[in-house]
C-alpha cells in the first residue's frame, strides 16, 4: 500500500445502491476529476513554461449515462470551465479510443498475471512448510487481500511508466491516429454540423444524428 500512496493512487468507494457495484458514478467521477485528472493537469502546464493557468483541456469519455449526464456535465463547467468533455461515439470506443483495447488489454492480461503468481507463491510456500496439498489454504483475510491485490495495480503502473510502457502508449496513440475507418462506420454521420449555444449554455457542438459530442462552459 505504501509504494501505492507514494506514487498518488487515490482510494475511494463506489457507495453504490446496488451492493458490489463497481461500475463508476457521479460521485466516483467527481472524485477522479479532482484528484486524478486535475492534480495531472497542473502537473503538465507546470512543466510547459508555454501553458498558461487557463489552458484548455479535453476529457475524452465514453457514452456511459453517468458521464453524460447533466449533473456530472454541470459539475465540470462550474468547477473547472476550462474543460471541454468529448464523447466517443456510442458502440465505437475500439475504433476512437486508444486505451481500449492496445491498453486495456495489456494491463488487464498483466494484473491477472501478477495475481497468478501470487496465488502460486502462496500455495507454494505452504506445500514448502510441510502441509499437504489437501490443507493448503488461501487466506480470505481483507488486510493480506487488499495489500495482494493493490500490489499487482502498483506493479503494472511501474511496467506502463516505465520504457516499454511508455512505448507501448505512443504506438496506441499514433496507431489512432493512422486508423482506417470501416466504410460502415464511415457512412454513419459522425461529423459535427452545428456549433451554437444550447438551451442550457453546455451545448458546443452536435453532430447530424448527435453520433458525436462536445460540451464546453461558455461562462
Amino acid at each position: 500500500m505504501s509504494d501505492a500512496w507514494n506514487y498518488g493512487f487515490d482510494f475511494t468507494f463506489a457507495k453504490s445502491d446496488r451492493r458490489g457495484s463497481h461500475f463508476s458514478m457521479l460521485k466516483t467521477m467527481k472524485e477522479w476529476v479532482a484528484h486524478i485528472f486535475e492534480p495531472y493537469r497542473q502537473r503538465v502546464i507546470e512543466t510547459d513554461p508555454g501553458l498558461g493557468d487557463n489552458q484548455i483541456s479535453i476529457i475524452y469519455l465514453d457514452c456511459y449515462p453517468v458521464h453524460t449526464s447533466e449533473a456530472f456535465r454541470l459539475y465540470v463547467f462550474k468547477e473547472y470551465p476550462y474543460v471541454i468533455l468529448c464523447f466517443v461515439p456510442a458502440s465505437c470506443t475500439g475504433i476512437f479510443q486508444p486505451a481500449d483495447v492496445g491498453l486495456n488489454r495489456v494491463i488487464k492480461h498483466r494484473i491477472k498475471q501478477h495475481q497468478t503468481e501470487y496465488l502460486v507463491a502462496t500455495h507454494q510456500e505452504q506445500i514448502n512448510s510441510s502441509l499437504t496439498t489437501e490443507q493448503v489454504k488461501f487466506t480470505t483475510s481483507l488486510p493480506v487481500l487488499r495489500n495482494a491485490s493493490v500490489d499487482g495495480i502498483v506493479r503494472v503502473y511501474e511496467f506502463m511508466t516505465g520504457p516499454f510502457g511508455r512505448e507501448l502508449v505512443q504506438k496506441d496513440a499514433f496507431g489512432l491516429l493512422n486508423v482506417e475507418i470501416s466504410a460502415e462506420v464511415d457512412a454513419i454521420p459522425h461529423c459535427v454540423a452545428t456549433v451554437e449555444k444550447g438551451p442550457d449554455d453546455e451545448l458546443v457542438a452536435a453532430g447530424e444524428s448527435e453520433d458525436i459530442w462536445a460540451f464546453a462552459s461558455f461562462d
